[in-house]
């Protein structure tokens, strides 16, 4: 072959190699590369904006943006691919889409907006709150107390704040609400919403004790319900009053008190190790565990007439929400089994976690059905926690122990073939 010809062969081939990287890159890797262009810093309130664009999408929107025609909305689901601190069904609601579902991103603090009939979700708040633990919503979904931990004094930080949509927000994409709001008092140890969603009942600790407060919701203002020589309570409303719990261990005797906005005390139940319990919002029954030969076992206990039922399936009463609808039934997270340990020290602590199946229990017939079994979903294992129940009470949601993403269930499917599956 003449010297002529090879080097325009070689030269055709290298430009065509050239020609070939470069549609390669442009049409290819530059599509799929992440955009991690800089956002501009702002400060709202407290707390840091972030600028830049969510973790797992530039525009804050994860999925379809509806459920008319996007993807098919399953009966059970995981929700978050991430951690979350605290979720709500709230009362917005839309034809098509469904209640809204807020949740906070345990890492970030930031807020994300999901629907019960759509798979379609975004996040509407980029204000930055760092390693919340715990987040409590009211009913609306508009604002929340974010509680986390002062790393450097070991403060227990308790920060309530209110959604305010951003002027031009119909024009953002992932960045529609900022927070308005203030710090309570450092060290609440424990805190409950009512069941309406407008008041809190906490604990505030003290040198000598604690203090029981009630306060309204999103407000400094408050009134002490209680002055206790005991630091570690638990607490919940129940009916007019509260309910009060000793922090649950094995080896000691627990009891739960009802405490009424008078500052007047009655023990309900005492003397029972490992106890554990959650109560009606009523205030006419609640849930305990009590701890015996390294198991556990699940009992209802009736106000008013102190009636005691043990209930055939094994659960701890931290897995379970009342129905809002029937005084009698509960929703619960059962193990498929339970080996022997210490509990519910070994659960709390993580050295044991559970299987879950997720059912609705009567307990007045001690009748049970399953609501649904990750198994027969092909999902892998959950620990369900911090279960909540929608207002109609056609949906339900919860926190996965093991890794604290957030899961979905419609109770009330539709055929297969149709909405869901």
């Amino acid at each position: 072959m003449p010297k002529k010809n090879a080097k325009i062969i070689i030269i055709l081939v290298a430009f065509a190699l050239i020609l070939f990287g470069f549609i390669y890159y442009y049409f290819f890797l530059r599509s799929t590369a992440p955009e991690t262009a800089p956002g501009i810093d702002e400060t709202t309130g407290l707390f840091p904006s972030d600028g830049r664009g969510a973790p797992d999408d530039s525009t804050g929107k994860i999925g379809e943006p509806d459920g008319t025609g996007g993807l098919p909305v399953p009966r059970y689901r995981k929700i978050s691919q991430k951690p979350v601190s605290g979720a709500v069904i709230t009362i917005i609601k839309d034809d098509t889409k469904g209640n809204a579902i807020r949740y906070m991103d345990r890492a970030t603090g930031h807020i994300y907006e999901a629907w019960t009939k759509s798979m379609g979700q975004e996040r509407i708040s980029n204000t930055t709150i760092p390693k919340v633990y715990e987040t409590l919503w009211n009913k609306s979904g508009d604002s929340f107390i974010a509680r986390y931990l002062d790393e450097e004094t070991e403060d227990i930080i308790s920060f309530y704040a209110g959604l305010v949509k951003k002027e031009g927000s119909e024009n953002m994409k992932s960045d529609i609400y900022s927070f308005d709001g203030s710090f309570l008092q450092k060290n609440i140890s424990d805190m409950s919403v009512s069941d309406g969603g407008k008041s809190l009942f906490y604990v505030l600790k003290k040198k000598d004790g604690s203090s029981l407060i009630k306060s309204a919701f999103g407000t400094t203002e408050n009134v002490e319900i209680l002055n206790s020589p005991l630091r570690e309570w638990l607490v919940e409303w129940f009916g007019n009053g509260y309910l009060l719990k000793t922090k649950p261990t094995y080896k000691t005797g627990g009891f739960v008190y009802q405490l009424n906005n008078g500052g007047n005390v009655t023990k309900l139940l005492g003397d029972v190790n490992g106890l554990t319990a959650l109560g009606r919002a009523d205030g006419t029954a609640f849930l305990y565990s009590e701890s015996t030969d390294n198991l556990f076992s699940l009992f209802s206990f009736e106000t008013g007439n102190r009636k005691i039922t043990k209930i055939n399936m094994k659960t701890l009463p931290d897995k379970c929400v009342w129905s809002k609808k029937s005084k009698t039934l509960v929703y619960c997270a059962i193990p498929s089994s339970v080996s022997f340990g210490k509990y519910p020290d070994d659960w709390y602590q993580g050295s044991v976690s559970f299987d879950d199946v997720l059912w609705v229990i009567d307990v007045n017939m001690n009748l049970g059905s399953i609501v649904a079994d990750p198994n027969m979903y092909f999902e892998p294992p959950v620990d369900g926690i911090n279960l909540i129940l929608s207002e109609d009470e056609d949906y339900l949601i919860f926190t996965n122990k093991k890794d604290y993403s957030l899961w979905g269930i419609n109770l009330i499917p539709e055929p297969l073939g149709e909405e869901g599956y």
